[in-house]
């Protein structure tokens, strides 16, 4: 059975008088009872990942095939609260109904023999965002943008099933590091509000959320829509880039008082050497609008606001180089990082980048441009199907990826969600004709 810290979670060595992380000391290490156990007669806990208001969450394994997963419990004292299960009931569902890269796969939902309910999902193995800022500062405007941008795409198709997450921050973000940048994972859909069900999932009146994250209508307790996320991701963003939550305060009551009145801040305010972003500014504003009929009038819009400065955002980087397919060998496979190793976010490997960035026979051109021209000929398609988010919500998420990511230079992410666009659409077509 292992050693946990009741603080942090993580795994104490053995014989460890305190915790390697946090560096707490006796006795407030201590065993974890669910270590070991199995649970739902199919998932053995290995470790916890991490505590919320509702509940903890473990990493498991499955004991038939092995799969690693997270199993997110609903705190035994919550399970007689009708609305808090009721949530609990309503993020299994909006996982499942989410199948998208950018969002967190469900595997299962039951309940254990004590009662307990349970959220079997995809394991993510990353940093969240917060941890990330905590660590780094802030990231660079490039990863920035792409990090919105897939955010934007998971958010898009969520909005598109009449699904609000009500509760995006930095930690439920997940970052992951590949060759290409960050691969984003949205998490904790556990507000969200499902807007076929045709109910609230708390009393008028009632604020939930993260202060430093709500938008005015929600710190207000009032009606919300997919705008209150449009607002939320302006304010993600805006620390993305600076480092700094403009809504910042000790008191909940006072960062509840900005989030109604005050205006974020220009970019150059808080950080000089942005004063060039204007156009990300400029949609930063309109995103963190306090009128949400001001903000921009969805995911798409924001995404499509923020593409046309994709490319200036990487000023000073070298461009991009076409390389010959038959030239390059693969990279070697990464490794798992160690458990508690901060090493699962550091760049790869120099020498796994120059197998793929400078073989010796690779075949080079010029600088590759953004298709600015193709580009253009594609937005009156991004309206159309904009329009018939409702029966093509993935199409929808999917063509933001498409423009944002042809905008930052990345091929294969072009070609790889124009396949995802033309399957959905070709898939509707057998059912539905495009008037």
């Amino acid at each position: 059975m292992a050693n946990t810290c009741p603080n942090c979670h993580t795994e104490v060595p053995a014989g460890s008088t305190s915790c390697p992380l946090c560096i707490t000391a006796e006795p407030a290490v201590s065993r974890d009872p669910l270590v070991g156990k199995v649970i739902g007669g199919r998932y053995r806990i290995v470790r916890p990942l991490g505590r919320g208001g509702m509940g903890v969450v473990y990493e498991a394994e499955h004991v038939g095939v092995g799969q690693k997963v997270a199993i997110k419990f609903l705190h035994p004292m919550f399970s007689s609260d009708p609305d808090l299960v009721r949530r609990f009931h309503n993020e299994a569902r909006s996982y499942g109904q989410l199948n998208h890269p950018h969002a967190v796969q469900l595997h299962d939902f039951g309940q254990d023999d004590d009662g307990t309910l349970f959220i079997s999902m995809e394991l993510v193995d990353g940093c969240d965002l917060k941890r990330t800022l905590a660590r780094d500062g802030r990231l660079p405007p490039k990863d920035a943008l792409d990090v919105t941008l897939q955010v934007c795409e998971v958010l898009a198709a969520a909005h598109a099933r009449g699904i609000v997450h009500r509760d995006l921050k930095p930690e439920n973000i997940m970052l992951t590091r590949e060759l290409r940048g960050w691969h984003v994972k949205v998490l904790d859909f556990g507000l969200a509000f499902l807007a076929e069900s045709g109910s609230r999932l708390s009393a008028p009146g009632t604020v939930c959320g993260t202060p430093r994250y709500m938008s005015p209508e929600q710190a207000d307790g009032g009606s919300i829509d997919h705008r209150t996320d449009v607002y939320a991701l302006g304010l993600v963003l805006f620390e993305s880039v600076t480092g700094v939550n403009p809504f910042d305060s000790p008191s909940v009551t006072e960062t509840l008082g900005k989030q109604r009145s005050t205006p974020v801040p220009r970019l150059a305010q808080t950080a000089p050497d942005l004063a060039a972003m204007e156009r990300i500014d400029a949609a930063i504003q309109k995103a963190t609008a306090k009128r949400r009929e001001d903000r921009f009038a969805s995911m798409l819009d924001f995404a499509r606001a923020l593409s046309e400065e994709a490319p200036s955002a990487s000023k000073g980087s070298p461009p991009r180089e076409e390389v010959d397919a038959t030239s390059v060998r693969p990279s070697p496979v990464p490794q798992a990082p160690q458990q508690g190793s901060d090493e699962r976010l550091t760049e790869k490997s120099s020498k796994a980048g120059k197998a793929v960035a400078a073989p010796s026979t690779a075949r080079k051109s010029r600088p590759t441009q953004a298709p600015a021209t193709a580009l253009v000929e594609l937005e009156p398609y991004l309206a159309k199907i904009e329009r018939l988010a409702p029966q093509f919500g993935r199409a929808s998420s999917d063509l933001v990826a498409l423009v944002g990511r042809a905008r930052i230079g990345d091929h294969k992410g072009v070609l790889q969600s124009a396949r995802l666009v033309l399957e959905t659409i070709l898939r509707s077509l057998v059912n539905q004709e495009l008037k």
